[in-house]
């Protein structure tokens, strides 16, 4: 949604908008004085990351800042070349316990906004799946929905115990659902601001909540040992997936829907069946707590990261351990696939990030640069860069290929807790 679109009559005028290729994107009606930012409110489906990346020239002229179309001497007829550049639409989103977010250009590495906490740590902040919305968790229990473009706050949810708080969107977009520090699941309309059902779902607090990926079901995990699957329509309880004898500490859906997995200190990852909460598969092999299980983009294996120094790669099918990562010195706090699922990369509290081979299970790069923990770790939607959090109150990004430090993110004033790229750009 942007600014209501100017006309002025006495300067009215027939625009095409049209990429590279000679393919019409939109015809406008427009004014003399319209900005880019005008244009790009009349493109259809221009907004979040895609906005940011969307450049318009007129010949060799660019439609950039306060310049208008008259400016640039356009007139009745012309047409308007579009260019989409992926590095400018590109954003990095931290979380840190310094009480703010803050929101990067991956491109320029300066800070397009900062949100603050409450004055309270920021237990986490997530990209909606189209990028125009950030969500911000403190740990007051208040999140906020915030435009990724303006940076400016559009709803306020509130009614959440207060401290720790996990948080996921709907794979439209559409819902959040929020795990607070009281083991209750909270699901939002996030258009709206309206609240859909609260349902006290764990003994103790939530530590991981996620959306299936048709956004029917919900699954939660928790202090209490337990993981359940809800139905995201009314929070009725589908299943409660009993057999880790610890802490649960993340749970996540299978590409397709089908499974869950579940990843606990007791030591081992768990394979469920989505549909009857049977147990299909554990995953033991660990020697210490396992803080992360996760999906290969095409869902046939696990990647869990443990205490024991070590990630695994296991097969969905047979439940076997495929490939042991053996290389970091301290606890893997978390591991994620690249969205190829070629490569994936772990971070350890021995202060670097490791990539690894899917295929070979060698290490290809050490990213090395932190001077403490570091905390989180993404991919870009390309699999080409790789974001690092660390406790030394920086966030990295590097070349996967190299290895190389592009940016180094300073401004927090303390340890970063999370980083998320925002998501893959939607062509118009």
């Amino acid at each position: 949604p942007g600014r209501a679109l100017r006309r002025s009559p006495a300067a009215a005028m027939r625009i095409s908008v049209v990429t590279v290729g000679g393919r019409e994107v939109a015809s406008l009606e427009a004014a003399g004085e319209w900005t880019r930012q005008d244009v790009c409110d009349g493109l259809p489906r221009c907004r979040g990351a895609l906005r940011r990346a969307v450049r318009l020239f007129l010949g060799d002229a660019e439609l950039v800042g306060e310049s208008t179309l008259c400016s640039l001497g356009a007139c009745d007829g012309s047409l308007l070349q579009l260019l989409v550049d992926p590095m400018r639409g590109l954003q990095l989103l931290t979380a840190s316990v310094d009480g703010t977010a803050r929101l990067w250009g991956v491109g320029s590495g300066d800070c397009h906004h900062k949100f603050e906490g409450n004055n309270c740590d920021v237990m986490c902040a997530e990209f909606s799946p189209d990028g125009s919305l950030v969500a911000v968790a403190s740990a007051t229990g208040r999140v906020q929905l915030c435009d990724a473009d303006s940076g400016e706050q559009v709803r306020s949810l509130e009614g959440h115990g207060a401290g720790n708080c996990v948080m996921a969107f709907s794979a439209s977009g559409s819902h959040v659902a929020i795990g607070d520090n009281d083991g209750r699941l909270v699901v939002w309309n996030a258009l709206s601001g309206e609240c859909i059902f609260t349902v006290p779902s764990h003994r103790l607090a939530a530590c991981s909540v996620a959306f299936a990926p048709d956004g029917a079901r919900l699954s939660t995990s928790s202090g209490d040992g337990s993981a359940n699957v809800w139905s995201a329509a009314n929070g009725e309880s589908l299943h409660t997936l009993r057999g880790h004898s610890e802490r649960v500490s993340t749970v996540e859906f299978s590409p397709d829907g089908s499974l869950v997995v579940s990843a606990s200190e007791d030591g081992t990852a768990k394979l469920w069946d989505a549909a009857s909460g049977v147990c299909a598969h554990t995953f033991a092999g660990h020697g210490s707590w396992v803080w992360r299980a996760t999906f290969s983009p095409s869902g046939a294996s696990v990647l869990t990261a443990s205490e024991d120094c070590t990630a695994r790669l296991w097969s969905v099918d047979s439940g076997e351990c495929v490939r042991t990562l053996k290389g970091h010195r301290r606890c893997v706090n978390v591991a994620a696939f690249s969205p190829d699922g070629a490569s994936v990369v772990t971070a350890s509290d021995d202060r670097t990030a490791k990539l690894w081979s899917v295929a070979t299970g060698e290490c290809i790069r050490t990213l090395a640069g932190h001077r403490r923990w570091v905390r989180a770790v993404a991919f870009s939607p390309d699999s080409v860069l790789v974001a690092t959090a660390s406790d030394d109150g920086t966030a990295k990004v590097w070349c996967a290929s190299t290895g190389e430090c592009m940016r180094t993110l300073e401004g927090h004033q303390g340890g970063v807790r999370s980083a998320a790229f925002s998501p893959a750009l939607v062509g118009l």
